[in-house]
C-alpha cells in the first residue's frame, strides 16, 4: 500500500472497483467472495461496503480539490483587486 492510500481505497481497487464518468461507482461484486491482501475472502457484503467507501472517499477528494481550486481562484482576485 503506497502512503497517502487508506486501506478502504487500496481494498476497493484491488477489488477492480473501476468509477465510471460523473464519478459514479460501477459496482463489480461478485457472487463468490473476493479475497484482499491479508488472504481473508469478502462477502458480497463487505464487497458492498467497500464500493460505498470507496465513492465516499472519491466524492470526498473531488470535494476537496473544488474547495482548493475556488480558494485559489478567491485569493486571486481579492489579490487583483487590491492592487487596482
Amino acid at each position: 500500500m503506497s502512503s497517502g492510500t487508506s486501506r478502504t481505497l487500496q481494498l476497493a481497487r484491488d477489488m477492480s472497483i473501476s468509477l465510471g464518468p460523473g464519478s459514479r461507482p460501477t459496482k463489480q461484486l461478485s457472487q463468490t467472495p473476493l479475497h484482499h491482501g491479508s488472504g481473508a475472502a469478502l462477502s458480497p457484503t463487505a464487497q458492498y461496503w467497500a464500493a460505498r467507501a470507496i465513492s465516499a472517499e472519491t466524492l470526498l477528494a473531488v470535494r476537496e480539490t473544488h474547495q482548493k481550486e475556488l480558494r485559489e481562484l478567491l485569493d486571486g482576485e481579492e489579490n487583483k483587486r487590491s492592487v487596482s
